[in-house]
């Protein structure tokens, strides 16, 4: 899941526009999150 709604910043010495949203689970292993939902609405939460 990419958040693009941000506001651009420069991290790093790059522009950045969004961020990859991802989880660990309890055995450290990590996954980017996805969604099949295709209706989300701009500001929506993710919890």
């Amino acid at each position: 899941m990419v958040a693009y709604n941000l506001k651009p910043r420069k991290m790093m010495g790059e522009m950045s526009y969004g961020m990859i949203l991802c989880a660990e689970d309890k055995d450290g292993k990590l996954s980017i999150l996805t969604t099949d939902d295709k209706d989300f609405e701009s500001g929506s939460s993710i919890s």
